[in-house]
């Protein structure tokens, strides 16, 4: 925690730190002690976005309002086939865990996840293994030209290590791929000389 926060206190003397993950908001107010070097967290994979106190983004939560109501329907049908849900916490977006669906063997949760259908408005992609629904207008990289407009950034730099990353590295000026990231990153992060 020491180590992180100098670096990111160093770093926060360049500009504003804004947080992008995938985590649900629960998991990043039990990090907040470590984290106070942060201007803003864009959560869910792009869902939420919250200022430096925690707050939630009205603009952008009324931005997404009319997505939003696809996914209990969806989250109700996917319980309905009999998966397990990683809901707790979760506003604004569905994760299917294989760990959850022990039913499923892993090629079983690939077929499903290249099956899976949405209606439109809705999206998938893969964080850690696990497929997550969320939103069309949602999205780290959308989300990241968002705060980029509403900061007024002159310059961004994002580090990702896994798919749901990518559309933050299209958006960003310069960007990292961490070396134990997953293999589609890496492939990415090779085809655009990331490092």
């Amino acid at each position: 925690d020491i180590v992180t926060q100098t670096k990111a206190k160093l770093l926060a003397k360049l500009g504003s730190i804004i947080l992008v993950s995938g985590a649900r908001r629960s998991t990043i107010e039990n990090r907040l002690h470590a984290l106070t070097f942060h201007d803003g967290c864009i959560l869910e994979n792009g869902s939420v976005i919250c200022d430096k106190q925690f707050n939630v983004d009205t603009e952008w939560k009324d931005y997404l309002a009319d997505q939003h109501r696809l996914l209990a329907p969806v989250q109700k049908d996917l319980e309905s086939q009999g998966l397990k849900l990683d809901m707790k916490g979760r506003t604004s977006m569905i994760r299917i865990r294989l760990k959850d669906n022990p039913q499923l063997n892993e090629d079983q949760f690939e077929a499903l996840d290249k099956e899976l259908s949405l209606p439109v408005g809705l999206k998938k992609t893969r964080n850690m293994g696990n497929i997550d629904i969320l939103m069309e207008k949602a999205g780290k990289g959308n989300a990241v030209r968002y705060m980029k407009e509403k900061h007024k950034a002159d310059y961004t730099f994002g580090i990702g290590d896994d798919t749901n990353d990518l559309s933050l590295l299209k958006e960003v000026d310069e960007a990292f791929v961490l070396g134990s990231g997953y293999p589609e990153a890496l492939d990415y992060a090779k085809k655009y000389n990331m490092y």
